[in-house]
């Protein structure tokens, strides 16, 4: 992956600490029935999104919600920032993955990949 297309993110724990790192596999580690966000860098002008790559184990975690935060800038085509909040509902270690797609391109390849390992306890 380009390193000018480097996805760089944010996990806001109920704690307030706060764990950056780029593009990968992270592992977080949370607590049960709290909530914890994964913010990743998004530009909608470009017809890119986020979606999950896979089901949830909705036994262990769910997906509260998301949304697309615009840029902190006024230039045309400056990206944002999507918020995707999950909630852990049982102990155990389940996985998140997101893929960077447009919808209407059903076979192709994800621009950005992006995977976490969560351990509830």
């Amino acid at each position: 992956m380009k390193r000018s297309f480097a996805l760089f993110f944010l996990l806001f724990l109920w704690s307030g600490l706060a764990v950056a790192a780029e593009d990968g596999s992270v592992v977080v580690r949370e607590r049960l029935h709290k909530k914890f966000d994964i913010v990743l860098a998004a530009n909608p002008t470009t017809g890119y999104g986020w979606q999950l790559d896979s089901k949830l184990n909705e036994k262990l975690i769910k997906l509260v919600g998301s949304r697309y935060s615009g840029p902190q800038t006024k230039l045309v085509g400056a990206g944002g920032q999507e918020l995707w909040t999950f909630q852990a509902v049982g102990r155990g270690r389940t996985r998140i993955g997101l893929k960077y797609v447009r919808s209407w391109e059903k076979n192709a390849k994800p621009a950005r990949n992006c995977s976490y390992d969560i351990l509830i306890k």
